[in-house]
């Protein structure tokens, strides 16, 4: 197996109802993605959730590990990734039991 190049990437993706996801960095590698994300939760304000998340057949998941907004700690939560394609990123923020789908393309930062 031919193995690609680690490739950073960074902007803004969206979830479904319009929500910002603000991508501080996204790197990519054959077997994982290491993210840091802060996602727009309405009137819930902005949550930052960073980790891996590791190759499972063709998806990448992470963990579930708590977001945070100001220090405090919220929901466990899980990223899903299911498509990263050159920048064009199409996933899954899940918690608890709720999947917020989100799209986009990132530029290489």
């Amino acid at each position: 197996m031919r193995k690609r190049a680690t490739l950073r990437y960074c902007g803004t993706l969206y979830f479904e109802d319009g929500d910002p996801i603000e991508v501080r960095a996204l790197i990519v590698r054959d077997d994982s993605i290491s993210f840091d994300l802060v996602g727009g939760w309405g009137e819930h304000g902005m949550w930052a959730r960073s980790g891996v998340a590791n190759r499972v057949g063709a998806a990448f998941h992470s963990d579930f590990k708590p977001s945070y907004k100001d220090g405090i700690e919220g929901y466990f939560c899980k990223i899903v990734f299911g498509n990263v394609d050159g920048g064009d990123i199409d996933g899954s923020w899940v918690e608890q039991g709720e999947e917020r789908d989100f799209s986009g393309s990132l530029e290489r930062c």
